[in-house]
Parts: C-alpha cells; structure tokens; sequence
C-alpha cells in the first residue's frame, strides 16, 4: 500500500514538471519570437528610374510600388529614389561610369536588400553596373520595349529577373479597326529616340498581317514643330495611333508627353488613340493603354519574393499584360463612336458630369433636410391630429356631462372648492330651491341660508372631494318658500378646464320621509289594533267568571236564599283570582309597548356597557 502511494505521488510530480517544462519552452520561443519581429530591421528598397520626378509615369510607378509594399504588415520598408532622368538628358559612356561610382559611393555603407527598376535604360543601366555598384543584390528590372532592346537582356546578372510589358500595338490596331471599320489608313506616331525607334521596328514586324488591310504610315522623322500643322491636315478614313513621342529628329525632348498629345489631338481632324494613361485626358480617344500601377504592383511582389530569400532562375523574364481598356467619353462623343462597340471591362473616364456627379453633396444635404423637414411635419401632423382628437374627446365627454347635467331629475351644483361659491346649477336645482340660476351664481349656499348643502365638518368634505372621493349625508333644509327638505347630498370633485371644482348632487327624500313616517303610524296603529283585540280575547274570559259570580250573588239575594260561608270564600276568591289576572294581561301589553319585551322577562346584559 505505502508503495502504490510513493508511485502514485512520483507519477503526480513527473507529471507537474513535465507540464512546467513545456510552459517554461513555449514562453521561451514565443520571446524569441517577439524579440527578432521587434529586433528585425527595415528591409531597404531602392527604386532606380529612367525618368524625372516630374515624370507622370515615374509618380504612378512609385506610388504603385509603395501601395503594395504597405499591404505587408509583417515587415517594415526603406525606400530610396533615384532618377535617371535619361530622356531629357543623353551622355557619353564615361559619365556612366562615374554616375554608377557616386552610386556605389553612395550605397556602400548602406546597401539596399533589392533593386527595382523602371524603364529600360534604368534597366540596362543596373544589368551594366548592378554588380560593380550593389554586388550579389537581387534586382527586379521592367521593360515597355523587350523586343526592341532584345540585345540588352539576353544575359541577366544571377538573381536578377524581367518584368516586360506587352506590346499594345497590335491590339490597339485591331482595335481602331473593331470600333471605326471604314479606316484606310493608320498613321502611328514614334519619337526618334534609340528606344522609340527599335520600338517602331517591332511594331513594323508585328503589324504585317493587318498591312494587307489598312495601310500603316510611322510618323517618326518630323521635328515637333512640323508635325502639329502635318496632323492638322490628315483627312478622310484615317486614324492616328500616339505610341510614344520622348524625343523629335531634332534631338528636343518633349517630357512629359501629355503636351504633345494635346498639342496633336487639338488640331487633328480625325480621331487620335493612345497607347500610356497618362495621355488619357488631354484629347485622345484611348485605346488599350499600359497601367504604370499594375506594372508597379506585378513587381513589388517579385521584390517580396527576392526580401523573402527566393532565387529566381537564370535569365528570368517575364512577360505581362499591364494594359487596360480606357477611354475618354468626350472624345467618343467627338468622333461619333458607339459605347456599346466597346471591348468588354472597358473604362471609360472622363464622362460628361450629369447633375448628381456635379452637385451630389448639395443634392445629399438636400435630400438630408427635406427628409428631417419631412420627420418633423410628420411629428407635428401626428400630434396635431392627436391633440385633435383628444380636444374632441373631451368637447364630446363635456357635452355628455352637460346634457346629463342640464336634464337630469337630480339637482345638482357646480361650485368651487377653495371659495364654496357655486359656479352652475341645473334646472331640477332651480325647481327644488326656488332660485334663478342667475341668482346663486357666484354665490354660496351659506349666502341661500343652505349652510348644510355645502359646509365642511371637521375635514370630512375636504379629504373626500380633494381626493375624488364621494361624501354622501342626509341633511335638512328649507327652499326659498320655507318649505321643509330632507336632502341626500352626494359630493365629489371633478376636473374642469382651469382648477378642480366640487359637484353636489341633491335627491329630494322629503316626500319619501312623509310617506314613510305614515307608513309607520299605520302599521303602529294596525299592531295596536290586533293587540286590543287580544287583550279583549284574555280579559274576555275572566270578565266572564266575574259575570257568573254576580249573576249567583244576585240570585241568592233575590230568592232570599244566602249562600253557605264557604261558598261566599270560594266565589270572592274567584273574584280576586279573575281581577289578578286581568291585571297581569293590562301590565304586559304596556310593558310591550314601553320596552319591547313582557314584564318580568329576563335577557342577557353586558356588564362592560352598562359599567361605562
């Protein structure tokens, strides 16, 4: 027994300890956790951009970037800008070279965890210098124009890997096509800079099935100048395509491009589509157009994965569909192109403001208002109507009282409770009291000499009428004539329309007592009568013995023959015996009549009452 008890009792401490044990190794991981999340350092990213920073396309590619790197809550972000600024500014190789050395000067003590960049010569500039500049750092590139600079990206860095935007040329043409199909000819516009140019070779390659249909005419070799007052003059079945206008024959740039679409599109006679969002808005028709934020997006999450330790294979590109369908409503209503013709998903921007997009919040505040006004007229009908009501309820309950008032046979009195002064009396009042109406109003009865009408005794009549009690008392009186009244008064309170007021009420119970007091004589009378003919019955009976002593005597006396003694004893006897009890008959009947009961009657008595 004393060892099952030590085995049980070591089981129990195995037990605890295994159970501290493992609290003990949890908190420990989840310290070590929370000390390497609140320890880790930001992870720092570099943007590296062909373009200005007042480059639309450059804002959009940043803002796209940053938007998506908030969506990770896990960790935290360093992002660093630099820009190129390439298409304003065209250099030798050699300054390459030292602007890649202030780079690397500059990031030495500070190195980014990845690289990403936007447009292409940023991203011939990082597979040139990435290495000399940041090492092994991963690098996410982007690219509007791989075919056109195929050459540059045939051997990326390790860890490197291309995010290409898909042409929009092809589709864009064979969109002109769907919407206007009476088009002859296309004229795309291209800038003359190296990269628009290997672009419009491209474009050339991809648009010689669709050649066989509509003729296609590049624009690329006209000083910007020129081409506003060349565009001006295109007429009949033509289309202009803007697939990117960065720099003219004359070597000028023209960045951003938004004034160049408006400055064409402002002076051309037939529609003008676009190829890049940013020129949506200044008179182009649209088209399918590049999302700089989608492209930015797209590689943010290639940069995560680089943050996260991913390796991406050798010479990785990828290529995306970055394009949206947009359109601007003005210019579909200017060229006279059906809505309804559009590819599906299309957005159409820019649309004729109506009413409410115009003046929406005043149309709310509005609408807000006449709602409230609308909540208040409603209140106020509703309890208009309620008051209504209530105001005819108590005009019908009031003619009730009157009517009930004016024709009752009970007379009855309205009067005051502080002062006592009548304030109303019906017409049975009048005909009781002999009064006028007009004579007691204001009033009060002890001013009639009906001081017993209304005339509190001992707070009896106040408590019972301030408490919408009943008073109820029979009371004498005399009328205006002096004609003797026995009254059953019955007082209450009622409510009138500014204090509460006292109501009398008066059943005349003279003729009632008359009647009743006759009634009562005659039944004494009645009662008198039977009890005379019973006491004529017991007297009857004695008188009768009586008679037949003194008809014996009378006889001995005239027959001259006197009785015995004894016979004289035994009548005389007789006598007095018939005379007693005639007495006792006489003595009843009064004591019946003064106290109720026959004399010599014994009845209980309380000695207690009779004490006090």
């Amino acid at each position: 027994m004393q060892n099952r008890t030590c085995l049980q009792s070591f089981n129990y401490g195995a037990i605890f300890f295994t159970l501290v044990f493992m609290v003990a190794t949890t908190a420990v991981v989840i310290a070590e956790r929370y000390v390497a999340v609140n320890t880790q350092l930001p992870k720092k990213v570099l943007i590296l951009s062909s373009y200005s920073p007042d480059f639309p396309l450059y804002t959009s590619f940043v803002e796209g970037v940053k938007l998506r790197l908030a969506e990770d809550t896990a960790a935290e972000f360093e992002i660093y800008h630099e820009s190129l600024d390439s298409l304003r500014f065209l250099r030798e190789d050699s300054f390459h070279d030292h602007l890649a050395s202030a780079l690397y000067q500059k990031y030495a003590a500070n190195q980014p965890d990845v690289v990403i960049t936007h447009g292409d010569f940023a991203s011939a500039f990082i597979c040139k210098y990435g290495g000399e500049m940041f090492g092994g750092t991963p690098a996410i590139l982007t690219a509007y124009a791989l075919e056109a600079e195929a050459e540059r990206y045939q051997s990326l860095p390790a860890n490197y890997i291309l995010v290409a935007a898909m042409s929009t040329v092809p589709r864009n043409v064979q969109l002109i096509l769907n919407l206007k199909p009476e088009t002859k000819r296309i004229y795309i516009i291209f800038g003359a800079s190296t990269g628009e140019q290997n672009m419009r070779a491209i474009a050339a390659q991809e648009l010689k099935a669709v050649a066989q249909d509509v003729e296609i005419i590049y624009l690329d070799n006209l000083a910007f100048p020129d081409l506003p007052a060349y565009v001006g003059q295109l007429k009949g079945d033509t289309v202009i395509l803007l697939r990117s206008f960065q720099r003219d024959v004359q070597g000028n740039g023209y960045v951003p491009a938004e004034a160049a679409v408006k400055a064409i599109a402002g002076v051309a006679s037939v529609p003008v589509f676009a190829s890049t969002e940013t020129h949506l808005g200044s008179g182009a028709v649209g088209g399918y157009m590049d999302d700089t934020r989608l492209l930015a997006r797209y590689t943010a999450e290639k940069a995560l994965l680089a943050l996260e330790g991913h390796q991406f294979p050798n010479n990785s590109i990828e290529k995306v569909d970055v394009s949206k369908c947009l359109f601007d409503r003005r210019a579909l209503k200017r060229w006279h192109i059906d809505e309804s013709r559009l590819p599906p998903n299309s957005i159409i921007d820019h649309r004729s403001p109506n009413v409410w997009t115009k003046h929406r919040w005043y149309i709310m505040g509005a609408a807000v208002i006449l709602l409230l006004e609308a909540a208040l007229v409603f209140l106020l009908l509703r309890n208009s109507q309620r008051r209504k009501r209530a105001e005819q309820e108590q005009a019908r309950l009031k003619q009730r009282f009157e009517d009930f008032f004016n024709y009752s046979a009970t007379a009855m009195a309205v009067f005051g409770l502080r002062d006592l002064k009548l304030s109303d009396v019906n017409p049975a009042w009048e005909q009781l009291f002999g009064y006028a109406r007009e004579e007691v109003i204001g009033r009060t009865a002890a001013d009639l000499g009906l001081t017993a009408l209304i005339a509190p005794e001992d707070g009896e009549y106040t408590a019972a009428t301030n408490c919408f009690g009943i008073l109820q008392k029979e009371v004498e009186a005399r009328n205006r004539a002096g004609r003797p009244l026995k009254l059953i008064i019955s007082t209450t309170s009622l409510r009138g329309d500014a204090e509460v007021q006292g109501l009398v009420s008066l059943v005349d119970v003279t003729d009632f007592r008359r009647m009743e007091a006759e009634i009562s004589r005659k039944e004494r009378l009645n009662q008198m009568g039977e009890i005379a003919a019973s006491i004529a019955h017991e007297i009857k009976q004695p008188l009768t013995s009586l008679r037949f002593v003194a008809e014996a005597a009378l006889y001995w006396y005239a027959e001259n023959q006197p009785p015995s003694r004894e016979s004289v004893v035994q009548s005389l006897e007789l006598i007095k015996t018939q005379v007693d009890k005639i007495g006792s008959i006489i003595e009843n009947v009064r004591s019946i009549i003064e106290h109720g009961q026959l004399a010599g009657e014994r009845n209980p008595v309380d000695l207690n009452q009779v004490i006090v």
